[in-house]
């Protein structure tokens, strides 16, 4: 069904690399249906082949099918099921294209737009913000990640140059979080990040994670196990935990 993206410039580079990410990180459900709906949406991304006169559905429908996938409302969008009942969420932008896909020119001077605007909010900030390299911990004192999170919010703490956008891809949604982190601040700080930003509740709480290893909650995003591109717009996997109540 066609579709038109209301909050994202999409470029072709941009929703490529949305669909890799996104196969890439995923958790849970079974692994051969999560093979079988990408091989699928291959097909139809390609509109099919020279001999396919529907675009590749018939084709999609079959692989689909013959891995025990169940579409019951014909729509991959409304819900994607296995054989045990498992719901299997996939963004819209990895299904298909939006009608109003934008060049590489084009959503240059979209982030540019933005850049300038979102410099002088951080500038208005920093002005506003006499104690801005001030600790956030005071003497004697050992605060939870929640309570040194809410003291920067505060203070205003964490210079624009410091802070890079992390996007996190949750297990239970078809919806990702995004959140401001300033790039000294250890994992848990960027979890209570995330878990505000999701309005999660307790007892809930989240783990991330990056190709298929959990981050380290006693680290910063640049002290983690290996390399990570954040800059590049590198996508996390939220883990969103609801234990049993007994």
């Amino acid at each position: 069904m066609p579709w038109t993206s209301k909050d994202q410039k999409w470029t072709r580079r941009k929703l490529d690399k949305e669909r890799i990410d996104f196969f890439d990180t995923r958790l849970g459900g079974k692994e051969h249906i999560w093979q079988a709906i990408r091989s699928a949406l291959e097909v139809l991304w390609e509109g099919g082949d020279a001999m396919d006169q529907d675009g590749g559905l018939a084709t999609a429908d079959t692989l689909l099918r013959s891995a025990g996938v169940i579409l019951p409302k014909g729509d991959m969008c409304r819900g994607v099921y296995d054989e045990s009942g498992y719901k299997y969420v996939i963004p819209r932008e990895v299904i298909s294209d939006p009608e109003n896909i934008v060049t590489e020119a084009e959503a240059a001077v979209s982030t540019a737009q933005k850049v300038e605007v979102d410099s002088e909010v951080h500038t208005g900030n920093e002005e506003g913000n006499s104690n801005v390299e001030g600790d956030v911990s005071e003497e004697g004192d050992n605060p939870s990640a929640e309570e040194i999170l809410r003291r920067k919010e505060e203070k205003g703490k964490g210079r624009a140059i410091d802070m890079v956008q992390v996007r996190a891809r949750r297990n239970d949604s078809q919806y990702d979080i995004i959140v401001q982190s300033d790039r000294t601040e250890n994992v848990a700080i960027l979890k209570q990040r995330f878990t505000k930003a999701a309005e999660l509740q307790s007892p809930s709480y989240i783990r991330l994670f990056f190709n298929g290893s959990e981050l380290d909650d006693g680290k910063p995003l640049q002290e983690q196990g290996r390399p990570i591109p954040w800059e590049q717009g590198v996508i996390i996997t939220a883990m969103i935990v609801v234990p049993v109540q007994q």
